[in-house]
Order: C-alpha cells, then sequence, then structure tokens
C-alpha cells in the first residue's frame, strides 16, 4: 500500500506532498490542476517510466517543471508498504547529469540506480510496467483499452498481460506426464496380473538355489586356478633350473672336448720327444706356476680397486645430477619477481588499511549526523533537515561503494598473499641448492678423472686362462714322460 508521495518540480507541481490512507483516495479538482500528473509520478516512481515516454511522445528531462522557467532537476520520492516491510523510492531528474534513484527497505540502501531499482521494484510488486500500465494504471481518456479491443484479440492481450499461457503450457505438460504414468502403472499391473504367486515364489526359490551352486562352482573354480597358478611357478622355477644345468652341462662337454685334444696334442709331442730333459719340463713348470700364483694375486689387487672406482663413480654420477638440477633451478627463479610479489603485497596490505580507515571515519561521520538534529557535528554550524538528510544520503553511498572496494581488496589480498607465500618457499630452495653447488665443486672433473682411471684398469686386465692351460699342459706332461722314464 502506498502511504505517502512527494513532488519536487515535476511537472506542474513545484513541491506537492500526498498522504494516502486504507480504502478507496480520490483526486479531485479542475482540469489542468495537476491530477492525472501524480498518477504519472507513481508509475515513473515505481518503474522510472511512463507510457508517453515509453511511445516516444515525450522525454524524460519533459518531467522537469518548465514553468515559470525550467527547473535544473526534479524528484518523485515514494513511501510504500509491502509483506509488512516499509520502503522508501527517491527517483531525481537532471538536465545536465545522468539520472538518479535509490531505494530502501526500513531504512536501508538497498539499490542505488535506475535498473537495480526498477528490478527490485519488480520482484517487491511480483508486477512489471507492462502489467502495471494495462491492467492498474491507465492513461487519462484510455479506461476503455479493453473494451476497445476487438473480441477475438482481447483474450489473447489478457494471457499475455497476466502471462497466463505459462500456466496453460505446464497444464498440458503435466496431464500429459499424469497419463504416461497412468499407463505405465496399467502395463505393469496387467504384468504382474499374469503371474501366479506361488510360481513366482517357486521361480524365485529355482533362481536362488542355482545362484548358491554358481557362487559354489565360482569358488572351487577360483580355488583351482590358484593351485594351478602355484603349480605354473614351481614348473617355471624347475624349468629354469633344468636350463641352467643344460648350460652348465654344455660348457663342462666343450671343457671335455678340448682337454681331449690337448691331450692328443701333448700324446703326439711325447711320441716325438721320448727323450726330452725331464728337469728341463719341471724347471718350467714351476716357473709358469709361480707367474700364475703372481698374476691372480695382481689380479685380486685390480678387481679390488675397480670396484672402489665404480662406486666412487657412482657417487660421483649422483652428485652431478644434483648439481644439474640445482643448476637448472637456479636458472629459471626469478628474484625479481619475488620481490614484485612482495611490494604488491604491501601495497595491497596498506590500501586495504586505509580504506578501512576511510570506512571507520564514515561510519563515525553518519552516526553522528544522524544523532545531530540542528548542527553540523564537524564545524557545528546550522544544519537545516533538508541538508542533513542530503549528506547523510552521499556518505551512505560513499559507505556502500568503499565496502564493495575492500571486499574485493580482501580477496586481491588474501590471493596475493599465497602466491608470494608459495613462491617464498623457493627462496629456501634456492639457497639449499646454491650451497649445495658451491659444496660439490669441480664434480665433473673429478668424475672423470675416477672414469679415465677405470678405462686404464680395464685396459691392463688380466687373462690367466692361457697360462692356467699352459700349467695344466706342463704338468701333463711332466707326468706322462716321467711315468715313460720309469717303463724305461
Amino acid at each position: 500500500m502506498i502511504r505517502e508521495i512527494e513532488l519536487i518540480n515535476f511537472k506542474s507541481h513545484k513541491k506537492t506532498k500526498l498522504k494516502f490512507t486504507e480504502g478507496n483516495n480520490i483526486f479531485v479538482g479542475i482540469s489542468g490542476s495537476g491530477k492525472s500528473t501524480i498518477l504519472d509520478a507513481i508509475c515513473f516512481g515505481f518503474f522510472g517510466t511512463t507510457p508517453k515516454i515509453q511511445k516516444k511522445r515525450i522525454k524524460i528531462s519533459d518531467l522537469i517543471m518548465d514553468k515559470p522557467f525550467k527547473e535544473e532537476s526534479a524528484n518523485v520520492k515514494i513511501i510504500f508498504e509491502s509483506d509488512k516491510k516499509n520502503y522508501e523510492i527517491n527517483r531525481s531528474i537532471y538536465l545536465n547529469k545522468s539520472s538518479y534513484a535509490e531505494l530502501r527497505e526500513n531504512g536501508k540502501l538497498i539499490a542505488i540506480n535506475q535498473a537495480q531499482v526498477t528490478e527490485a521494484i519488480e520482484k517487491i510488486l511480483k508486477v512489471d510496467y507492462e502489467l502495471f500500465s494495462k491492467v492498474i494504471y491507465a492513461e487519462q481518456n484510455k479506461l476503455d483499452y479493453f473494451l476497445t479491443l476487438p473480441p477475438g484479440n482481447r483474450m489473447s492481450d489478457i494471457d499475455n498481460l497476466l502471462k497466463l499461457s505459462k500456466f496453460e503450457l505446464a497444464r498440458a505438460k503435466t496431464t500429459s506426464l499424469l497419463n504416461k504414468f497412468k499407463n505405465q502403472k496399467n502395463m505393469r499391473e496387467e504384468t504382474l496380473s499374469n503371474f501366479d504367486e506361488r510360481d513366482l515364489k517357486e521361480k524365485r526359490r529355482e533362481i536362488e538355489e542355482y545362484l548358491e551352486k554358481l557362487n559354489k562352482d565360482l569358488s572351487s573354480l577360483e580355488e583351482n586356478t590358484r593351485k594351478l597358478n602355484n603349480q605354473l611357478e614351481e614348473k617355471e622355477k624347475i624349468l629354469e633350473d633344468l636350463k641352467e644345468q643344460k648350460n652348465k652341462m654344455e660348457n663342462k662337454k666343450n671343457m671335455l672336448i678340448e682337454l681331449n685334444a690337448t691331450i692328443s696334442v701333448f700324446q703326439n709331442e711325447l711320441k716325438k720327444l721320448p727323450e726330452k730333459d725331464l728337469g728341463e719340463i719341471e724347471k718350467k713348470l714351476k716357473h709358469e706356476e709361480t707367474l700364475y700364483n703372481d698374476l691372480e694375486k695382481e689380479k685380486i689387487k685390480r678387481e679390488k680397486e675397480i670396484s672402489f672406482l665404480i662406486s666412487k663413480i657412482n657417487e660421483l654420477e649422483k652428485a652431478l645430477a644434483e648439481k644439474k638440477e640445482g643448476e637448472l633451478f637456479l636458472q629459471t627463479f626469478d628474484e625479481e619477481r619475488i620481490r614484485i610479489l612482495k611490494k604488491e603485497e604491501e601495497d595491497l596490505k596498506n590500501t586495504l588499511v586505509t580504506c578501512e580507515l576511510k570506512k571507520q571515519n564514515l561510519d563515525e561521520a553518519i552516526k553522528n549526523l544522524k544523532t545531530s538534529k540542528e548542527r553540523c557535528p564537524t564545524c557545528d554550524r546550522e544544519l537545516p533537515e533538508e541538508k542533513r538528510k542530503e549528506l547523510i544520503k552521499k556518505k551512505e553511498e560513499k559507505l556502500f561503494l568503499l565496502n564493495k572496494k575492500i571486499i574485493d581488496l580482501k580477496n586481491k589480498y588474501s590471493s596475493k598473499k599465497r602466491e608470494f607465500e608459495l613462491e617464498n618457499k623457493n627462496i629456501e630452495k634456492a639457497n639449499f641448492f646454491k650451497k649445495r653447488i658451491e659444496q660439490l665443486g669441480n664434480v665433473e672433473g673429478e668424475l672423470s678423472l675416477y672414469q679415465k682411471k677405470l678405462e686404464e684398469i680395464k685396459c691392463k686386465e688380466i687373462d690367466l686362462s692361457d697360462i692356467k692351460k699352459e700349467v695344466m699342459n706342463l704338468n701333463t706332461l711332466f707326468e706322462e714322460l716321467k711315468s715313460a722314464e720309469i717303463k724305461k
């Protein structure tokens, strides 16, 4: 319900304030006294427009009073009640700047521009401009709008205004869906009626027994599979052992063939040299045995040295990999970015603190203005009521915008702080790599040196197989000659 309307410089009204009561409120006056203007003001206050503006018969600036001279601005204020809440609309029109609008709910500012106010009013009243202008409000000489409509168009126009078509569509869809569910229900009831309850119980029992049998068979198959897998693993191990034994037997067979060939060679040599000096062979045999033992010791020594070198090379390769990782990290590490992030974080923090202080000052100023009725709390000069309200309104607008800015700054500050903390961890990592690289020093050169030593030792690797064969051959020859000497 509209409680009060105030017009300032609105068309023919210099300053008019009307209060409404419950029931019917009637405007009485001569033609041209401004009765229709009050209705236009109500339409404009709620929706920011009028039928004449919509039809482009006048401009919005034509609503500003122009007699005896053109005013700079016009204002409409409407106080109304809806759902036990009090609302106040203020819409202002200016000649040289943009229009202004605000909406308050129980004294609290909830919208501050034309579009926001209109959207909020439509939600509160549950009526848009089109429905309001055609059904609730009628222009002067336009009360017969629906009566002049052709009968064929009258119902469709009313449906469109009240948006009844969407309810008809919803009803049709609901009916279709209900029929679909009814058909499905009938089909299922018919299907169920074809089954005897005893047959169903018997079928269920048979299915349960069959499922139980399947589960038992499945468990048995799983157990057999597990056993077969174990047996397969055992057989594979046996097969590997047999393959290894086969390879060993092949090697021994080859060695036997070589030994038989060597024996044949020495037997032939023995036949050719029946009078060879036994002492000379024995002396050569001892020399070869001594040489073999010395070389065996040298080989063991070199194997130990090779083992040490390989261990050292592995250690140095790990150190080199660590050094390269550190160098790669340091190449991508950007200290300047961290410094910039820190400065941006501090700047946001300082700006946020400044805004918080401004907010406190605005809160205090608004509070003081609301409590000081006659004098300015800042300069102690006389403060008219209209000026006080204007100051409160301006400061509340500033506070509204400042609160939005503070929320935005807090979000940016939190985001920037997280980003800085994440990057700050990389500083510790960079310092660790710098120190570690310094500790490792010329690890590349050291690794190259040990690799070179290993190659040199491998090039001098001792092969004792030939000497061992020579000793065995000489020993066999010595025994055969000795045996032949005894027989003689």
